[in-house]
């Protein structure tokens, strides 16, 4: 497999529109993390980053659609941006409510079939705002969630089922009481807007968002003569994936689109097109509940602190691709990153909005030189007793999680959308998986209880916190 990266990625693709407002030292930086990522340690196939700085534009990439073709990705080349969907999403709630059509705080039952039994808890009901600020106290997925087909997991999942899945579902804590991610409950408010507007949802976003931008090469259904121009996913270990087909929960993570046609979306929410969409814009921007420690979330979109300045952003993932985006108002700085491999792109856009590229060099370089010593054939066995301590969901981003669970005395990882990996046991705490190129190491609380991990990869290190805990 290394052979087979090094040889198709002799031919490299790079584009540079000369930009004087862009930080040289910054876009060295990220030629040397893209080369690092795709040619050195073979965890990435092929990235395209679109920057923007005031009215600059600059797009970095490296790699192929595909790993076994030499096509390589361009700015108009269409990937899969999963949850960064829910953006979209709650522009279009916010720009309903500007325009009356809807209310942030009118009951979801209201636009439902009779039929369909939201759930109630202590008297309160779930509103529009909570499906939207992720406060609406459903789970991440449905409990009726059970793909045919794990590779395309969302394709069979019907309105049917959703209905379904609600009209059975008990609150396990109180609507708006915190902030917890739910794909399931963004899909749902996708679904309620295309029942107030009467069409589909592809054709929703098109109509208020899409044609308004000029995103024309932004498609939920991929057209025959776009095909050519549409990269191919991949997972962790490398190995082309299906496409994700998300059917009644679009409006959690159905769009496909490109660098150049994000970067138009990017200006959008950085207030630098006079666009109908501007007061919708502001309305999502509005940050009113806690998320996560110091990130705080509005209409789907997340502000996360950094030394740089405050900057407000959305991560994605499907089972072949990743992408970001992060936008700083204030300092007109914003950054979009698409890539055709299931490994998380967010810490480059993380390292940049915050200013830091320079340490995510030089961590990817001290990766490249210890690389982790751990593959199949040395995990061993640990104590039943012991095992059921790292058992859980890890949050490393929003939208993706790291399960951990156990078989036959062995651990295994496996991220959202993805195949389940084995680990290998370094030590009691930490573990790794050659292939995902990762280690993670467990920590405790105070009452010595494992509640949290470091994630180690790609240079990066992100700290999750262990979000349930099961046993199987």
């Amino acid at each position: 497999m290394k052979k087979l990266f090094l040889i198709k990625y002799l031919f490299i693709g790079l584009v540079v529109l000369t930009c004087s407002q862009i930080s040289a030292k910054n876009i060295d930086a990220l030629k040397q993390i893209l080369d690092q990522r795709i040619n050195q340690q073979n965890t990435g196939i092929g990235i395209v980053i679109g920057l923007l700085h005031g009215e600059q534009e600059h797009f970095e990439m490296r790699g192929n659609m595909n790993l076994t073709e030499n096509k390589l990705v361009v700015p108009t080349t269409l990937f899969e941006i999963g949850s960064i969907s829910k953006t979209f999403t709650s522009l279009v709630l916010a720009d309903m409510v500007i325009k009356g059509e809807v209310n942030l705080d009118d009951r979801v039952s209201k636009y439902l079939p009779d039929s369909v039994i939201m759930p109630v808890r202590s008297g309160k009901h779930i509103t529009l705002r909570h499906l939207a600020t992720h406060t609406s106290g459903l789970s991440r997925m449905p409990s009726n969630f059970d793909p045919a087909d794990p590779s395309n997991p969302y394709v069979d999942y019907s309105v049917e089922d959703l209905y379904h899945f609600l009209s059975a579902y008990q609150l396990t804590r109180d609507i708006g009481e915190k902030a917890e991610y739910s794909n399931v409950g963004m899909g749902l408010l996708g679904h309620v807007l295309t029942l107030v507007a009467n069409t589909d949802y592809e054709s929703m976003i098109r109509k208020r968002i899409l044609v308004p931008l000029n995103m024309h090469n932004t498609v939920i259904k991929f057209k025959n003569e776009a095909l050519n121009n549409v990269a191919i996913g991949h997972d962790h270990e490398g190995k082309p994936t299906s496409y994700w087909d998300v059917a009644a929960l679009a409006g959690a993570g159905a769009i496909r689109s490109s660098a150049e046609d994000m970067i138009k979306y990017l200006k959008l929410q950085m207030g630098m097109i006079d666009s109908d969409l501007n007061k919708a814009v502001a309305l999502t921007h509005q940050f009113e509940t806690v998320f996560m420690g110091k990130m705080k979330i509005g209409l789907a979109w997340i502000k996360m602190p950094s030394p740089n300045g405050e900057f407000i952003m959305h991560s994605g993932g499907t089972g072949g691709f990743a992408s970001f985006i992060g936008f700083n108002n204030t300092k007109k700085v914003g950054v979009v990153i698409l890539g055709n491999s299931s490994i998380p792109v967010n810490t480059i856009g993380m390292a940049y909005m915050a200013n830091k590229l320079d340490k995510l060099l030089a961590m990817q370089a001290n990766k490249a030189r210890k690389k982790v010593k751990a593959n199949s054939d040395i995990i061993i066995e640990l104590n039943p007793e012991l095992i059921n301590e790292y058992i859980g969901d890890y949050q490393l981003a929003p939208g993706f999680i790291l399960t951990i669970s156990a078989e036959q005395g062995k651990l295994f990882a496996q991220a959202t959308g993805q195949h389940k990996l084995a680990l290998a046991a370094l030590s009691l705490t930490e573990f790794a998986n050659q292939k995902l190129g990762a280690r993670m190491i467990f920590q405790r609380d105070t009452d010595n209880r494992i509640n949290r991990m470091a994630f180690f990869q790609g240079g990066a290190k992100i700290n999750a916190l262990k979000k349930s805990a099961y046993i199987n």
